[in-house]
C-alpha cells in the first residue's frame, strides 16, 4: 500500500526561540546508543544533558526520577536512544523505558514538555518505548491496550543488521522540514524486533491523519512487504511514524549511526531528523 500525505498542518517553529536548545537523553537499562545520539544532537547545534537510571536501591530510583524530572523540564527535546535489554526478551528495552517513565512525576513533566512545544523523538527501541508508552500514536501518555499498536519479532525469527531503503510517505512534523514526499534514503537497521504491528483501524487513523511518515520500498520505490526490502517484515511496509500533531516521532531505522565513510551505498542517508528538530526551536 503506497502512502503519500503532503498536507503540511503542524507548528513550523516553536513559539519560544533557543540560540543552542536542550535536549535530554535518558539512559536507562538496555540503553547503548546513547553515545551516537549525542553526537548528531551535537553535530546539529544543539546542548545534550543525559542521565544513567540508577536502580540499586530504592532511594537510586526515587532520586534518579526526580532528577530525569528536572532534566526534562529545563530541556526541549526529549531523545530515546536504542539499546537491548541483556536478556534480549521481547519488548525488553522498550519495556524498561516505559516502566519508568510511567511515574507519575515524569509523566507530568512529559505532558508539560508537549504543552510548551517541544519535541520527543525515539530510534530503536526508543520508538518501542514510545509505542509502549502510548506517546505513539496518541500523544500522550497512556496505558498500551493488548492491540495497541507495536514491534515485535522479525519475521526471519533472528538479529538482522543491513541497510534498507525507505521512502518518505508524509512531512507532518518538524523532525521532517527538511525533506519531502517521495524522497528515497537509506537506513540503517541493525534489530530483532522490528517488525511493527497494528490493527486495521489504528492503521486507518494513522494514514487519515498523516501519522505514517516512512516505508520500506523495493529497488523501484514501491512499498514491499518481502524480504530483503522490508526486512523486518512490518505491516504496511511501515519503518517510522508521527504522533498527529508531529511532535513526536518514531523510527526504526538507527539514523543516529548515520555518518561519512558509508562505502558501497549508493544512497542519500541523512534525512535531516535531527538538523529540523533543533531548527524548530531557532
Amino acid at each position: 500500500k503506497t502512502i503519500n500525505y503532503p498536507n503540511q498542518d503542524y507548528p513550523k517553529h516553536c513559539k519560544y526561540t533557543f540560540a543552542r536548545p536542550q535536549v535530554f537523553i535518558p539512559i536507562i537499562l538496555g540503553t547503548n546508543g546513547e553515545y551516537d545520539m549525542e553526537r548528531a544532537f551535537r553535530a546539529s547545534g544543539a546542548e545534550v544533558a543525559s542521565l544513567v537510571f540508577k536502580n540499586r536501591t530504592p532511594q537510586e530510583i526515587t532520586d534518579s526520577i526526580d532528577e530525569m524530572a528536572k532534566l526534562i523540564k529545563n530541556s526541549q527535546i526529549l531523545a530515546f536512544p536504542g539499546g537491548i535489554s541483556s536478556i534480549d526478551e521481547t519488548g525488553g528495552a522498550g519495556k524498561f523505558i516505559s516502566a519508568v517513565f510511567a511515574h507519575p512525576a515524569l509523566t507530568q513533566a512529559v505532558n508539560e514538555l508537549l504543552e510548551r512545544d517541544g519535541l520527543i523523538i525515539g530510534i530503536g527501541s526508543g520508538f518501542q518505548a514510545l509505542l509502549k508508552l502510548g506517546l505513539l500514536p496518541f500523544g500522550r501518555i497512556s496505558k498500551a491496550k493488548f492491540n495497541s499498536p507495536t514491534l515485535t519479532t522479525n519475521n526471519i525469527n533472528r538479529h538482522i543488521s543491513t541497510i534498507a531503503k525507505v521512502r518518505v510517505c508524509s512531512v507532518n512534523s518538524p523532525w521532517l522540514a527538511g525533506v519531502k514526499v517521495g524522497d528515497v534514503f537509506g537506513t540503517p537497521i541493525s534489530t530483532a524486533e522490528g517488525r511493527f504491528i497494528a490493527d486495521l483501524q489504528d492503521l486507518q487513523t494513522m494514514e487519515k491523519n498523516g501519522q505514517i511518515f516512512s516505508q520500506f520500498v523495493d529497488s523501484q520505490g514501491n512499498p514491499s512487504g518481502d524480504v530483503p526490502y522490508n526486512p523486518t517484515g512490518s505491516i504496511w511496509a511501515i519503518e517510522g511514524i508521527l504522533s498527529s500533531d508531529g511532535k513526536i516521532l518514531g523510527k526504526l531505522g538507527h539514523i543516529e549511526r548515520c555518518q561519512d565513510g558509508y562505502k558501497n551505498i549508493d544512497l542519500a542517508m541523512d534525512m535531516k531528523i535531527f538538523a529540523s528538530g533543533v531548527k524548530y526551536f531557532k
